[in-house]
């Protein structure tokens, strides 16, 4: 079967149309909740899904839940931008990709589950949404700066074979109170954590990261918030950055981690960040 991308022409084909106010109507009532269908006709011809097109459903002020079709591997940039009643977005397997403001300033948008199949958070993705949860199911995904620019997220858990972070990935979530990073980090981008973190008092970091600025994680607020070094790095760098007045630098050790092991949910989680 042929690939289509979801656009307002095929949904014209099929029925749908779309009013001024930017509402999706069949039959002349309003849709809420969308279910979008595997396939589609158009000139006689079935397709299946793949893509959803540019900005096609922005600033819709009606649509609360929206279910995407199984064979949807690319949301396009913008394509539920300002979806300000969205509330429920329900993802198959094969998607790979959702792109640039995507889900933007989706104010209602709480929870999020992304699939094993799942490859790329672009650029703002997620910027200025309500999102307070969000779930990777996959072991690496390449993410674009802002992609979980102020958000709503108490925690994140990276996927465990993402590689690098890169700057602004979480500027301003001033309701942040864990960040677990990738086993398998090396690159944590000097500003990837930009902002006020009034909530965020302990980052422990892999054994993988590579340290190799003493301005590293410039730009971050927080209130006496402790950051245990990785112990690969150089003795002239770590010098430097216990010096350094803004966070609390500590060496990743047995003592310095049971010291702060009040921050930690259990002992078994404690026991976890020692073994990294």
């Amino acid at each position: 079967m042929d690939e289509i991308q979801l656009s307002k022409k095929v949904l014209f084909k099929n029925g749908y149309i779309f009013d001024l106010d930017k509402n999706i109507l069949k039959n002349k009532m309003i849709i809420t909740d969308f279910e979008i269908p595997d396939t589609l006709m158009l000139d006689d011809k079935e397709y299946k899904i793949t893509s959803i097109d540019e900005a096609l459903f922005t600033d819709n002020t009606t649509l609360k839940s929206i279910t995407l079709p199984k064979y949807l591997k690319a949301i396009k940039p913008h394509a539920f931008e300002c979806c300000k009643c969205l509330e429920n977005v329900f993802i198959n397997n094969d998607l790979e990709l959702i792109g640039t403001m995507a889900f933007k300033e989706c104010h209602s948008l709480k929870k999020i589950i992304l699939p094993e199949n799942f490859k790329i958070l672009k650029n703002f993705a997620f910027a200025s949404s309500g999102l307070e949860e969000i779930t990777f199911n996959g072991k690496s995904v390449d993410f674009d700066f802002c992609a979980l620019a102020n958000t709503q997220l108490k925690s994140i858990t990276f996927p465990q074979n993402t590689k690098k972070l890169p700057d602004f990935i979480l500027d301003r979530n001033p309701f942040l109170e864990e960040i677990v990073f990738p086993k398998n980090l090396k690159t944590l981008a000097t500003k990837a954590l930009y902002g006020d973190y009034p909530r965020l008092k302990t980052l422990i970091l892999p054994e993988t990261l590579k340290i190799e600025d003493e301005n590293f994680l410039n730009g971050i607020h927080a209130n006496n918030l402790t950051v245990y070094l990785p112990t690969n790095v150089n003795k002239y760098l770590k010098e430097k950055l216990l010096e350094r007045k803004d966070i609390i630098f500590k060496e990743k050790n047995i003592e310095n981690l049971i010291e702060e092991g009040k921050t930690f949910k259990d002992i078994n989680s404690l026991f976890k960040e020692i073994e990294r």
